[in-house]
């Protein structure tokens, strides 16, 4: 699964947590960009040795707040308070259970956000390697009519890549075939 969560609601967030913890096949998680909150727990939900992060992908881990504005008695808004405490508790107790990191620790640190780099995402604990390329990035680009060809570019200029056992860029020039 792939994760670039600016923020969710919490309560489809445990529901897709609930669903990930009870399957039983190896769940491969990468954050590819900034997972935050709940994004950030379902990342680390991945498969021991199976969560991986992009060099560039960061994580946000802070504690969750209420979805909607509270209208209401005081009553009403303390219910509301107590539901995301609890959230809050759940959510701690979880994300110490798949980081290994102690809940007095997870909840010091999000007190306010608390960033992490990929780097530091697998130091502490929410995944389990950064994902980095073992070879260079292949590119072949040409006109042909090759069925196994994608094109990009503009309508006008349009171009065609193909994986090609070059080490180097090679790009189309005008006139080349």
């Amino acid at each position: 699964m792939y994760f670039n969560v600016p923020g969710s609601m919490i309560k489809p967030a445990l529901a897709v947590y609930d669903i990930l913890r009870r399957m039983t096949c190896p769940i491969i998680t990468i954050n590819i960009g900034l997972s935050v909150g709940m994004g950030a727990i379902l990342c680390a939900c991945g498969s021991p040795g199976q969560r991986f992060v992009y060099p560039n992908a960061r994580f946000l881990i802070s504690k969750t707040g209420l979805e909607d504005a509270v209208e209401g008695q005081s009553s009403d808004i303390a219910l509301a308070v107590k539901e995301v405490l609890k959230d809050n508790f759940k959510i701690i107790q979880d994300f110490a259970i798949l980081t290994k990191q102690s809940p007095v620790k997870l909840s010091n640190d999000m007190k306010r956000d608390f960033y992490l780099t990929a780097p530091e995402a697998v130091a502490y604990g929410v995944v389990d390697k950064v994902m980095t390329p073992s070879k260079p990035f292949k590119l072949r680009v040409f006109r042909g009519t090759d069925d196994n060809v994608v094109n990009f570019g503009h309508f006008s200029e349009s171009r065609r890549v193909k994986s090609g056992p070059e080490d180097d860029f090679v790009y189309h020039k005008p006139g080349q075939n």
